[in-house]
């Protein structure tokens, strides 16, 4: 059994959403290559740009009213998006009691107390500051790292997550 306790924060909550929002796989290769070719485009307008600004400045600024507002949306909004959300869930605020067991991980706080199974979770993932385990593809229960009473109570947890569930998604 391993034992955490805790209380989570907006910046826990926020640090558990950008490392489910953290793109894997082939969503990861596709956003490596939009920034590539924004960044083409944008080198390319701005090369037309200079030779001919009436017709190679219109592409220019579109391309960097993109790149800005998808910084914008990532960097500013969802971070305040996902504060507020924080803000309005009391039940997220509330100090809770934890451990991780053979039979599943099991949380109680002055709510009351749940025990998902192992056979209920599906993945998981780490970051440096958080554990993240998937109940389905959107909902996930969050295990700050500062949580666990021991520092070894680190590699416990990620050793039963792989035995459990399979290496991290």
């Amino acid at each position: 059994m391993i034992p955490y306790t805790g209380q989570l924060t907006a910046d826990d909550y926020l640090a558990a959403n950008r490392l489910h929002m953290q793109k894997r796989g082939w969503r990861r290769v596709v956003s490596v290559v939009f920034w590539v070719l924004l960044g083409v485009g944008a080198l390319l307008s701005a090369d037309v740009a200079i030779q001919d600004p009436s017709s190679g400045l219109p592409p220019l600024l579109l391309i960097l009213l993109i790149a800005i507002v998808q910084l914008v949306v990532r960097l500013i909004y969802l971070p305040r998006r996902v504060r507020r959300v924080y803000s309005q869930q009391r039940n997220l605020q509330l100090p809770f009691e934890s451990a991780v067991s053979d039979a599943g991980i099991e949380w109680q706080n002055a709510n009351g107390k749940v025990q998902i199974p192992w056979s209920h979770m599906i993945r998981w993932k780490e970051s440096a500051t958080m554990f993240v385990v998937y109940q389905s593809d959107i909902v996930f229960n969050m295990i700050p790292k500062r949580c666990l009473a021991q520092p070894e109570d680190v590699e416990a947890l990620r050793n039963t997550l792989t035995e459990r569930l399979g290496p991290p998604a």
